[in-house]
C-alpha cells in the first residue's frame, strides 16, 4: 500500500465506465438485466475471469458503483464481469431471484466465453457486502450441484470466491439495526426486503452462520473512495489471492 496515495491521490469509486453492457436475462417483472464487461487492454486470446457482484443491503446499488476498481483489476490483465441483479423493495422479496440471476450470470459468462475473450475455467466470484452473500451461496450450491439459475443451464464452480465484509448473518441484521426515535430502520430494512418479513416471520429465509470478527475492519473498510488504504488493501491481498488459483 501507497500512504502518499491514500493521503493525496484519493479519487471517485464510480468515476470508470466498462467497456461494454450484454443483456443477459430478465427480471421478474420482465425488465433487461444486464452485465458490465472491463477489458483488459493488452489481453491475448481469453483472460483470467472475474464475476463481480456488487452490494447495497440488496436495495440498492449498481454494478458501476466501484467502477474505478474494477478498472484496475482489468488494466491488471482480468476480464471483468459485473453483474445487474433486481433489486429487493418491500413489495418485491428477492431471496430467491436475486441469487437466481447471479447463478445465471455466472452460466452466461460460459456459455458466452468465447464472445466476451473470457477464460471461465478457471472463474472467479467476487462480491461485496450482500453481493458477497450471494457469490457465496452460489458457488457453495454450484458445488454441490444444485445452484439454481433463473435461466437454467450448468452454473459453473468457481476456482476462487472472494467475500468483501460479506452479509452472511441476515439475521444479525434485522436483529442489531438501530432503533429509537430518529434512529431509522437501518439494515432491517435490507434483510426484511429481501426476505420477504422478519425472522419469526420466515426462520427458514434467515441462515445462521458462524462469523468471524476481523480486527479494525468495519463494514465496507474500503472507505468507497479508490486508492483509499482499504482500497488498495483489499485489492491487492485479493489479487495476490487471484494470481494462485486463476494463473
Amino acid at each position: 500500500m501507497n500512504l502518499f496515495t491514500a493521503t493525496f491521490g484519493l479519487s471517485a469509486i464510480d468515476s470508470a465506465s466498462p467497456d461494454r453492457k450484454e443483456v443477459y436475462d430478465k427480471s421478474s417483472s420482465g425488465d433487461d438485466l444486464s452485465v458490465s464487461i472491463y477489458e483488459p487492454e493488452r489481453a491475448k486470446g481469453s483472460a483470467p475471469t472475474i464475476m463481480y457482484v456488487h452490494g447495497g443491503g440488496w436495495i440498492a446499488g449498481d454494478p458501476n458503483a466501484a467502477s474505478s476498481e474494477l478498472r484496475e483489476l482489468a488494466d491488471h490483465g482480468y476480464l471483468v464481469v459485473s453483474v445487474e441483479y433486481e433489486l429487493a423493495t418491500l413489495d418485491n422479496a428477492t431471496w430467491q431471484s436475486a441469487p437466481s440471476q447471479v447463478a445465471c450470470a455466472a452460466s452466461w459468462i460460459q456459455t458466452h466465453a468465447d464472445t466476451i475473450g473470457a477464460d471461465p475455467d478457471p472463474l472467479a466470484f467476487w462480491g461485496e457486502s450482500a453481493g458477497s452473500n450471494m457469490v457465496a451461496n452460489t458457488a457453495g450450491a454450484a458445488a454441490q450441484g444444485d445452484a439454481e439459475s433463473s435461466c437454467g443451464g450448468k452454473v459453473p464452480v468457481p476456482a476462487a470466491v472472494i467475500a468483501d465484509y460479506p452479509a452472511f448473518d441476515v439475521t444479525g441484521l434485522y436483529e442489531n439495526a438501530p432503533t429509537g426515535p430518529g434512529a431509522g430502520s437501518g439494515t432491517r430494512l435490507f434483510a426484511t426486503s429481501y426476505t420477504g418479513g422478519t425472522p419469526k416471520e420466515y426462520p427458514d429465509r434467515y441462515s445462521v452462520v458462524k462469523t468471524v470478527t476481523v480486527p479494525l475492519a468495519n463494514h465496507a473498510y474500503t472507505q468507497k473512495a479508490k486508492n483509499s488504504i482499504g482500497s488498495q488493501g483489499h485489492l491487492s491481498i485479493a489479487e495476490a489471492y487471484l494470481s494462485e488459483q486463476l494463473r
